[in-house]
C-alpha cells in the first residue's frame, strides 16, 4: 500500500465521484447481474458516514468485498483521477477478485480498520474540509434514484435540537396504540403536545379499501393526506410518540418510501420532552393547509406475494419486531383470528429491545448492532422487517438505518396479513 498520506477531504471527491458512477449506470439502465449498482450504493453509504462522523465502528461490519470495493475506490480516486476512475471502475463488477486481492495486498480486517484511522483522519475534519463537503453539488445527484447517493445522516433528533429549531420546523404526533387500549391517541394528544405540532394519524393516512390495518396508501392520497396537516415538500418534518417507538418510525418510513428526505425522529419522544420539563400544547391543532406531491418509492414495501416468493429464493432476510413469545407461538396475537407463530426462516428482534424504557431513547449504535447480530442478522445481506401490523416494524428499520443500512423494505401486511386463517405456511418456536 505504501505511505499514502490520505486525507478527510479527499474522500469528498471521491464522493461524488460514486454518486456519478450510479448516476451512469442508472441512466443507462444498466442489467445489474453483477451487483454493480448495489456495490455503488454500498460505497456511497460507506463515504457518507465516514465524512459525517467521526466515529468509524460500523467499518468493522463491513463483508470483505465492501472492504475492497472501499478501497479500490480509495486507491483509483486517490492516484489516478475522474477519468481513469471513471473508465477503470465501471461497472465495480468488473473488478476481478484476483485484482481486488493484489491491490489489498493481503490486508486483513484488522489492518483494514488500522488504514481507515491513520490514512483517513476521519475524527480530523477542518472548518476549510467542512465548507468542501458543504459546497457538493448535489443537483447532480438528484435525478432518478440519486437521493440514496445523499450524505446518510442520523434520522434521530435530541430534545435539544428539537428546542432550539421548533420554529423551523413542522413537528408531528404520530403516536398510536393497540385496538382497544384508551385513551385514544388523539385524545392525548388534545390533552398535550409539543407546541405547533399536528396529529399524524397512521389509522387515517392509509389506505381505507383494504380489509388490513393502517396499509400504505396511494401516492395521491399520501399527499392530500400531508398536505391537509400543513406539510409542504420543503418542511423539514419531525415526527415523535409517546415515548414507546410505537408509531415514529412508521410514520417516518412513510415519509422516505414517498420521496420526503427532510424527515427525522424525535429520540425518545414525549416521555424524553416532558421528563426534561419543556413546554406544552392542548387542544386541537389547526393547520393551514398546503400543497404536497408524493411519489412512492415502491422498493422501500413488500407485499405478501413477494414475501411468499421470498420463502424460496431466501433472498432477503426477514426480522420480526414482536415480541419473543408472539414470534414464537407462546403468546397469542393480540388481534382475534389470526394464527400464532412466525415467517418461516425469519429473525427475531423484538423492537422493544432497542430502546430505554426508562429514558424513552434508542439505545446506543453498538448495542443496535449486538442486537442485530445477536440474533443472527448480517448487515451487509438484504433485510426485509416485519411486525404484527406494519407499525413497530419501522423502529428495526429506523434502527438499522442508524447502523448504516438504509436500503431495507418493509413487510406491510406483517402478520395481519400473513397469519390470517388460511394464510401461507408458519412456523413456532425459537428462530
Amino acid at each position: 500500500m505504501g505511505q499514502q498520506k490520505y486525507h478527510a477531504g479527499n474522500l469528498v471527491p471521491m464522493f461524488r465521484l460514486a454518486a456519478e458512477l450510479r448516476q451512469k449506470m442508472l441512466a443507462a439502465d444498466f442489467t445489474d447481474n453483477g451487483g454493480a449498482i448495489h456495490s455503488a450504493e454500498r460505497i456511497l453509504d460507506i463515504l457518507g458516514r465516514c465524512l459525517v462522523y467521526p466515529d468509524i465502528s460500523h467499518i468493522n461490519n463491513l463483508s470483505s468485498s465492501s472492504r475492497a470495493e472501499f478501497s479500490v475506490l480509495a486507491l483509483l480516486a486517490h492516484h489516478n483521477g475522474e477519468k481513469v476512475f471513471i473508465e477503470h471502475v465501471s461497472p465495480l463488477r468488473d473488478l476481478t477478485r484476483k485484482a481486488i486481492d493484489a491491490i489489498l495486498d493481503g490486508m486483513t480486517d484488522t489492518r483494514f480498520v488500522e488504514f481507515v484511522k491513520n490514512h483517513y483522519r476521519l475524527a480530523l475534519l477542518t472548518k476549510e474540509e467542512t465548507a468542501l463537503l458543504n459546497s457538493i453539488n448535489r443537483s447532480k445527484m438528484s435525478a432518478t434514484r440519486l437521493q440514496e447517493a445523499e450524505i446518510k445522516m442520523d434520522p434521530l433528533v435530541s430534545t435539544q435540537w428539537l428546542a432550539d429549531n421548533l420554529k423551523n420546523v413542522r413537528v408531528l404526533d404520530a403516536t398510536f396504540k393497540l385496538p382497544g387500549v384508551t385513551p385514544l391517541p388523539i385524545d392525548d394528544f388534545r390533552e398535550r403536545h409539543i407546541p405547533g405540532a399536528v396529529f399524524f394519524d397512521v389509522d387515517a393516512v392509509s389506505d381505507r379499501s383494504s380489509s388490513l390495518p393502517h396499509m400504505f396508501p396511494s401516492a395521491e392520497q399520501f399527499g392530500r393526506d400531508v398536505g391537509a396537516l400543513g406539510i409542504s415538500n420543503d418542511d423539514t418534518v419531525v415526527v415523535y410518540d409517546n415515548g414507546t417507538w410505537i408509531a415514529a418510525p412508521r410514520a417516518w418510513w412513510m415519509f422516505l418510501s414517498f420521496g420526503h428526505r427532510n424527515v427525522r425522529v424525535l429520540d425518545g419522544g414525549l416521555k424524553k420532552w416532558l421528563a426534561e420539563n419543556r413546554p406544552v400544547e392542548k387542544g386541537d391543532a389547526k393547520p393551514a393547509p398546503k400543497s404536497y406531491k408524493a411519489t412512492f418509492d415502491a422498493r422501500r414495501v413488500r407485499s405478501m406475494q413477494q414475501m411468499i416468493g421470498n420463502l424460496e429464493s431466501q433472498a432477503e432476510q426477514v426480522i420480526d419486531a414482536r415480541p419473543a413469545g408472539r414470534f414464537e407461538g407462546t403468546v397469542p396475537e393480540p388481534r382475534a383470528g389470526l394464527r400464532d407463530g412466525h415467517i418461516p426462516g425469519s429473525r427475531s428482534v423484538p423492537y422493544a429491545t432497542l430502546y430505554d424504557a426508562n429514558t424513552g431513547a434508542m439505545k446506543s449504535l453498538d448495542d443496535l448492532r449486538a442486537a442485530f447480530m445477536g440474533a443472527g442478522v448480517d448487515l451487509e445481506e438484504p433485510i426485509v422487517t416485519s411486525c404484527g401490523s406494519g407499525v413497530s416494524a419501522g423502529v428495526l428499520t429506523l434502527a438499522l438505518y442508524r447502523l448504516g443500512v438504509t436500503d431495507t423494505s418493509l413487510y406491510d401486511g406483517s402478520w395481519s396479513e400473513w397469519g390470517a386463517g388460511g394464510g401461507p405456511p408458519v412456523a413456532t418456536g425459537p428462530a
